[in-house]
């Protein structure tokens, strides 16, 4: 997975340029489907892709539904016991991705508001987890400080999405975990199978997160092993994510646990029986 920006909840899989922007605008529609193609029309890639992937993740009568509930199984991801305290969502308008995270992202200083548009997050972001972390403290931010207040408009005015609270998305569960297909299928464009392959290690990956959150003793874990790496070994793999902010033990720790079970997400499991 290439990331672009330090952040350690939030996957980006592309970057943004104002070819694509137009190209979305113009689109005529914002459904995965709709912009899928529009997309693959213009750049020529196949369009049997965005039908494909539209099929197996939405099914052939959900174009109307921006969001859905679905779980790893639909991407090929194991179960775990963790999931049933997680509220996974699916964008099926990306506009979607922006309206649940980007003042969330912006107010925890993980994107910065005048490098990234609202816009540009739901074609680059394939996914991103949020816990219940600075919460409460970001709800009086978006309602009632000047700066939280006009990221609230400018995103309600480019994607017409009201933006929710995060609160109420997170009542009754550890975490959220929300996937992008779109910003997934312009990283690999040329085949469904790809697509589906790289949803399903976002979704481990952001799993992960929600581990982090819920077990300290991960945490701990993530950071043990990286400070055991050798400082050779620790810019091997840090060279190949540059984007994040590696002398960070906290990011370091939870990004090297993440990138390290994403394939193999069974893995993780002895590490968590105690707190899932």
């Amino acid at each position: 997975m290439k990331m672009l920006f330090t952040v350690f909840l939030l996957s980006f899989l592309y970057s943004c340029t104002t070819s694509d922007r137009d190209i979305a605008s113009n689109a005529g529609a914002s459904d995965f489907h709709s912009l899928c193609h529009a997309f693959a029309e213009a750049k020529g890639y196949p369009k049997n892709v965005c039908t494909e992937v539209n099929s197996l993740i939405f099914g052939d009568a959900l174009n109307d539904k921006t969001t859905l509930s679905l779980g790893p199984k639909v991407f090929g991801a194991p179960e775990q016991k963790i999931d049933k305290k997680i509220n996974y969502i699916v964008f099926n308008d990306a506009n979607g991705v922006a309206a649940l995270a980007y003042c969330y992202f912006v107010f925890r200083e993980w994107i910065k508001a005048n490098a990234m548009t609202p816009d540009d997050m739901g074609m680059a972001s394939s996914g991103f987890s949020i816990v219940h972390e600075k919460i409460d403290e970001y709800e009086e931010w978006i309602d009632g400080d000047p700066n939280g207040i006009a990221c609230k408009k400018k995103v309600q005015s480019s994607t017409g999405f009201q933006v929710p609270s995060l609160k109420e998305k997170l009542k009754g569960y550890a975490g959220i975990v929300a996937i992008n297909p779109l910003a997934a299928f312009l990283s690999q464009p040329n085949r469904s199978s790809a697509v589906m392959q790289e949803l399903k290690v976002t979704m481990n990956h952001e799993r992960i997160h929600v581990y982090q959150a819920q077990c300290p003793a991960l945490e701990q874990w993530g950071q043990k092993r990286w400070q055991e790496l050798s400082s050779k070994e620790q810019k091997v793999i840090s060279s190949k994510l540059n984007a994040y902010n590696w002398e960070s033990l906290e990011v370091a720790g939870r990004e090297y646990t993440a990138f390290s079970f994403e394939s193999q997400p069974e893995k993780i499991l002895p590490l968590v029986k105690d707190c899932q």
